[in-house]
């Protein structure tokens, strides 16, 4: 009898596992970066064995430019991810995640590594340039396309090298008059708007910093939108490269376009996973998004705010931004805004002429004519003023001159401090009209507008030829007849006098006075303003002096007349009784009465009598007090058998107002 059992088979297995696909996640799929350093996932899937099966995974983390084993884990078992973990990875570097499987018979695939992974675990960070530095920029076309809606596009092409992640400066100034303040300024693939500003000379400029995410040659384009042609020697196009940077808190521009419109860059930087997106909101608190949600900026890291708020707002801004690791980082920067331009108070202007003699010598052949000399005059203006600006920044301000009611065609000068001007090398014609400007510009591109003016432009003296000079004499009598050209004074202790205006072309003249005796003065120059007139108090010993009074005057541009002058004799005492007697004689029913030589004769010009004649002491029944320059009067009297006397009195006036009384009596028969 024969009995056959027969066992299962066995499976011979001679073959490797198939490798599969590893990930440097657990989900499956691949990412370029990440920010943990104490654990890394990982995930994997294919791995087959058609003959025995997998039994385990082996996985490991291998430093990917060494190529040095990190961590390895002998046994995966049911599953197909796993985590690391208390690792201490180390910040940008790149890991790769290796894994092989084994069957039941301890065969083992072939080790598959994953992409690698970089580590950052640093936020993204803010930078500002602190130098610049010029950078070529060839530009190989221009481009003017046809007229469409009666605007006219001129388009500068050229070609820049860039780095990435590098900041970069463009500055545009356009020498002539645009009607749309818009400049397209397009990088590669990008295009943003430059807000252009108008400068004081009329012309257009504007400045603006970005961050390249290009990296070697890439095209770049200017364009503009004018009514008119715009030539190639009309735009000047700067580029300029950071070459020095600094890590800042405060990475954010943000200007004010318009009255409701904002401009914000961001400078962020992640130099190992690079900025994944930016995103800016803005609010009035801090932190705040009351007046926009966070927003993508553009790839130019550049975005805008629309606001409706009112003059003075502050505006707080806010930049998220979020690297390729998944670390984010929050900046803020705020502003007021500002619908206002500057404030300018307390303008000031001074003009200051001069006038110079230069030489020319004319040459003829080898031979030398005789030399000319012309009159160089010039005018010098310094402009002073302050300024105020609470909202915005003041940018800067500016000023000119020129003939008044002219304004277009005029130079404007930028002023260094922005609080004073000087402005020098000016010619005007004497008499001329000049306007003085003052101009200054906020950020905001609001501008003030301050002038002075007309003032007079001066290269002569007033002219003094038709004026004359005379006294007011302080006497206590005013002795109308005498020598009209010598004025005597009783009053020691001042002079009073006025003038006749002096020719100029302005009525706003200074007038200076002083008096002197000849050479040595007694009273020194002094201004009386715009009067014609003044008085002058001197100090006089108390005799007989003779002073003199002089007045000149000073127009605006600082040109000092002559002076004209006349004089005046200060002298107090009264007429001299000589002792000699008066007499009389009769003749016919009248009676002549003569005072020669009892008075002595005055230097200073013939007196003036007062006589009076009665029939008794202190009367004028006879003759009535009346006014004679000379030493005799006739009276109708003849004596009768009552009356044999006669009595006179006689007051003698000098030129200084002073008087001596003579009195006397005739016993007639």
């Amino acid at each position: 009898l024969e009995t056959t059992a027969i066992s299962d088979g066995i499976l011979v297995d001679t073959d490797s596992p198939t490798p599969g696909v590893v990930y440097n996640t657990k989900q499956f799929r691949n990412a370029l970066h990440q920010f943990s350093t104490s654990s890394l996932s990982m995930s994997w899937h294919g791995f087959e064995d058609h003959q025995s099966s997998i039994k385990y995974f082996e996985v490991s983390i291998v430093e990917t430019e060494s190529g040095t084993l990190i961590n390895r884990t002998d046994r995966v078992l049911f599953s197909n991810d796993y985590t690391f973990r208390n690792l201490h990875l180390q910040h940008n570097k790149s890991y790769g995640i290796r894994v092989r499987a084994a069957d039941f018979l301890q065969h083992f695939s072939t080790y598959v590594t994953s992409h690698p992974i970089k580590i950052d675990s640093t936020p993204p960070f803010g930078v500002q340039c602190e130098k610049f530095d010029d950078l070529y920029l060839e530009v190989t076309a221009i481009e003017k396309q046809k007229p469409f809606l009666h605007s006219r596009t001129t388009v500068l092409s050229g070609v820049v090298s860039l780095k990435k992640n590098t900041i970069y400066k463009i500055g545009v100034d356009v020498l002539k008059e645009l009607h749309f303040k818009m400049v397209y300024f397009q990088l590669g693939n990008e295009v943003m708007n430059l807000y252009l500003s108008l400068n004081a000379d009329s012309s257009y400029s504007s400045k603006h910093q970005f961050m390249s995410t290009y990296e070697g040659e890439i095209s770049l384009k200017i364009i503009f939108a004018s009514r008119h042609d715009i030539m190639e020697e009309d735009i000047f196009i700067r580029l300029q490269q950071c070459s020095v940077s600094s890590i800042t808190q405060s990475p954010l521009i943000v200007r004010q376009i318009n009255p409701g419109l904002l401009s914000v860059c961001s400078f962020i930087l992640d130099p190992e996973s690079d900025i994944e997106n930016v995103l800016i909101g803005a609010g009035t608190t801090k932190g705040g998004y009351q007046i926009q949600s966070l927003l993508p900026v553009s790839s130019f890291n550049h975005g805008v705010v629309e606001t409706e708020s009112p003059h003075g707002s502050r505006i707080y801004i806010t930049a998220v931004a979020r690297n390729n690791a998944g670390q984010w980082s929050k900046f803020s920067q705020e502003i007021t805004l500002d619908h206002t331009p500057p404030i300018i108070n307390n303008f000031t202007v001074e003009i200051q002429n001069s006038e110079t003699r230069e030489e020319r010598t004319h040459v003829a052949k080898m031979s030398l004519s005789n030399s000319t000399t012309r009159l160089h005059r010039e005018t010098r203006v310094v402009a002073t003023w302050n300024v105020s600006e609470e909202e915005s920044e003041l940018v800067s301000c500016y000023c000119s001159v020129g003939p008044l009611k002219e304004s277009m065609g005029r130079i404007w000068q930028q002023s260094i401090d922005r609080s004073q001007c000087e402005i020098s090398n000016l010619t005007f014609d004497h008499g001329a009209k000049v306007e003085v400007s003052v101009k200054c510009i906020n950020k905001v591109q609001l501008m003030e507008v301050k002038k002075a003016g007309p003032l007079t432009i001066y290269h002569k003296a007033p002219n003094s030829d038709l004026s004359s000079l005379s006294f007011y004499p302080d006497n206590r009598y005013t002795v109308l007849e005498g020598n009209a050209n010598l004025k005597v004074q009783s009053n020691l202790t001042h002079v009073d006098f006025t003038w006749g205006l002096f020719d100029d072309l302005s009525e706003d003249l200074n007038y200076e006075t002083r008096v002197r005796k000849d050479d040595n003065v007694i009273a020194p120059w002094e201004s009386v303003g715009l009067r014609n007139s003044a008085s002058r108090k001197i100090n006089h010993m108390g005799r007989a002096d003779t002073f003199f009074v002089d007045v000149r005057a000073i127009n605006n541009g600082g040109f000092q007349s002559p002076s004209i002058n006349t004089s005046i004799i200060l002298e107090y005492k009264p007429p001299i009784l000589t002792g000699v007697p008066a007499g009389y004689l009769l003749d016919n029913g009248s009676c002549s009465i003569k005072w020669t030589n009892v008075f002595s004769p005055s230097v200073y010009g013939p007196m003036v009598y007062q006589v009076s004649v009665g029939s008794r002491n202190g009367t004028s029944d006879i003759q009535s007090p009346i006014f004679t320059m000379a030493q005799e009067i006739n009276v109708e009297w003849s004596p009768d058998q009552s009356q044999h006397e006669v009595f006179v009195n006689i007051l003698a006036f000098g030129s200084n107002g002073e008087f001596s009384r003579y009195n006397t009596h005739f016993f007639v028969r």
